[in-house]
């Protein structure tokens, strides 16, 4: 079996903490297998100044039992930015929990973010 979702989150930052932005829960009894894109922008408020990403992965969990997730080669990245000095930041990670999307702002200036997402989950996998 198999499910595409689309989804769209937003959060503001105000500073440059590292913020959850997507959390994407695998199921624990693992045999599942992710595609997942994603389209990230962040506005400044004040200075229109932009930044944006176009995150790519792939990911799998084993039926095995071993709780662990594995990636499919290597995450494509695609950020941009129109920040002087330290810009935002967007990072796309797995664990063994779920999928993530966080991003990090910056230091007295007031972003807003937009994430727009898709997966495509297979279930049950033997692997």
């Amino acid at each position: 079996r198999s499910d595409w979702t689309t989804k769209q989150t937003q959060l503001r930052t105000t500073n440059a903490t590292t913020t959850n932005l997507v959390d994407i829960a695998y199921d624990p009894n693992g045999g599942e297998l992710f595609q997942i894109k994603a389209f990230i922008v962040g506005s400044e408020i004040s200075d229109s100044r932009l930044a944006y990403s176009v995150e790519l992965t792939g990911t799998f969990t084993k039926s095995s039992g071993d709780s662990l997730a594995y990636e499919i080669g290597n995450q494509v990245q695609f950020p941009q930015n129109s920040f002087t000095g330290t810009a935002p930041d967007v990072v796309m990670y797995t664990d063994t929990n779920g999928i993530y999307i966080k991003v990090t702002g910056k230091a007295s200036t007031t972003i807003q973010w937009l994430c727009t997402y898709s997966y495509h989950k297979l279930i049950n996998i033997s692997v």
